[in-house]
């Protein structure tokens, strides 16, 4: 009997709690203009096109505006597109848009206590400890690493320059990235053998954790199934535990490292000057018992996804972009050519960042044309609201649809062209690359510097071709980032 009345119990709150507050957002958000869903909502469609999700929202806000409703199984979304509407929900309206949607799967990987899913003052708590390694002065510390990280890459690049055979480059710029973030958080690189050596170093698991992170789960679109099952695959969970214990060791050798460079006053792993990482902040908070020792590696798992995929991803498709459009490509190389003082050997972000113009309306066309964070990461509205006379109600996750805000022809003349001229009258607020509001992208300074750094090296010492007669392909799948299919290029020396 008490076995009857404790399913009683839990149905009634299952109703309460989840059935009735649903049939609530669905009444208030009903008059949001959308396309019509049948069963499990438009869920099916959007599972059809689930590598082109970014296309299928540039499809329906043609059709359906910049305000448009989803019903994503039984979650409500509503999807936002353009600055002058982005403005209003997360700047004007900050407070109500400020939440992060927090799928029901993250709780059992990090209780909601990592990075990207925490809300309210935990959240503010980190993003103050982050951005306090990210102000100008620190990032201007870390453009020794970053040259030298360019410096590397350049050394492997002159290797296939030599030997004159297409190559595939994704690989090696997304390691590129990865070595900048893992030298960001604890002071180390890894060698770019590591990228075919078949063993399961924290290079190979960070590239299985972006596959992986990236695949849907039931419970997100029916959080009601949540408390009944478990649906990240026993392999995501495997890759994760690995991931985690790589950075628990990453996070002992720094600490040991840390020791010795006190005891003895030198630098870890051969840096310039005693090395200063984002860890050593966050360690101060464990101790402070701010953030638990779980937290930490939650944290230091999403500063390496948000920094690794998308910086990588940003570099191939400006090969592919530069490649296929060459007369770009030689006007950029001759313009950073150029601008460097004679004498100056490498490019300095801080020294050549506003000095090599066209540099820079090129990055900013790479950014418009292919944003990393095609959607950005879900928000959740924290009370009933509205918008360009829209009701939303409380509870709904929102999407910034960062990817059509810079594919329409609504804000873009020809926009899948590539002009870099087009930044000139620099209007940057079309431009929403790194997300709109407080919880925008908190590493886009460091983001900015590894991308114009790696474009002046590359293009200022390299000429890519093309070694075939058809086009790279520059459409972008749908993950973690916008991911850059694989592509082949032929380089050679520049004088």
């Amino acid at each position: 009997m008490n076995y009857l009345v404790l399913i009683l119990v839990s149905l009634v709150s299952i109703y309460f709690l989840f059935i009735k507050n649903q049939d609530r957002k669905k009444k208030i958000n009903s008059k949001i203009p959308g396309p019509k869903g049948f069963l499990f909502g438009n869920l099916i469609e959007l599972a059809r096109t689930k590598k082109n999700l970014h296309l299928k929202y540039l499809e329906w806000f043609e059709k359906y505006g910049p305000v448009f409703r989803v019903s994503i199984g039984s979650l409500e979304t509503v999807v936002l597109t353009g600055y002058p509407i982005l403005r209003e929900a997360f700047i004007d309206n900050s407070d109500t848009f400020t939440s992060r949607f927090q799928r029901e799967n993250a709780r059992s990987i990090n209780g909601y206590k990592g990075l990207i899913n925490s809300n309210g003052d935990y959240h503010k708590n980190l993003k103050s400890v982050i951005l306090s390694e990210m102000t100008a002065t620190k990032i201007k510390k870390m453009e020794s690493h970053i040259n030298q990280e360019s410096k590397r890459l350049c050394e492997l690049l002159d290797q296939h320059a030599k030997q004159g055979t297409p190559f595939t480059m994704n690989k090696y710029l997304n390691l590129f990235s990865i070595n900048i973030i893992l030298r960001f958080l604890f002071g180390v690189n890894y060698p770019y053998t590591e990228l075919d050596d078949g063993s399961s170093s924290i290079i190979q698991v960070i590239q299985q954790f972006l596959k992986l992170v990236s695949q849907p789960s039931i419970t997100t679109y029916f959080p009601i199934l949540s408390p009944f099952m478990n649906d990240r695959s026993k392999e995501f969970y495997d890759i994760h535990k690995l991931l985690s214990n790589h950075i628990i060791n990453l996070i002992e050798r720094y600490k040991d490292s840390k020791q010795h460079q006190q005891q003895e006053q030198e630098p870890i792993d051969g840096a310039t000057e005693p090395t200063v990482t984002i860890l050593d902040k966050l360690l101060i908070e464990v101790e402070n018992n701010r953030i638990t020792q779980n937290a930490l590696i939650s944290i230091c798992i999403d500063v390496l996804i948000a920094g690794t995929d998308t910086v990588g991803q940003t570099l191939s498709f400006a090969i592919v972009a530069l490649v296929n459009n060459a007369e770009i490509q030689e006007k950029l190389s001759r313009n950073i050519i150029d601008s460097m003082e004679k004498g100056d050997n490498h490019y300095s972000y801080s020294k050549y960042r506003n000095g090599i113009p066209y540099l820079a309306l090129v990055v900013k066309e790479v950014f418009r044309m292919y944003p990393a964070g095609i959607l950005g990461l879900p928000h959740m509205t924290s009370e009933d609201c509205e918008i360009q006379g829209h009701k939303i109600a409380k509870g709904t996750q929102i999407i910034q649809n960062i990817y059509s805000t810079h594919r329409s022809e609504s804000f873009w003349p020809n926009p899948n062209n590539f002009i870099p001229e087009r930044h000139i009258q620099n209007d940057v607020s079309k431009s929403v690359h790194f997300a709109v509001g407080t919880r925008n992208c908190m590493g886009m300074s460091l983001s900015e510097a590894e991308v114009h750094t790696a474009m002046a090296e590359l293009f200022g010492n390299f000429k890519f071709t093309n070694p075939s007669n058809i086009p790279l392909n520059d459409q972008g799948t749908f993950s973690v980032a916008l991911n850059c299919p694989d592509f082949f290029v032929k380089i050679e020396r520049r004088n």
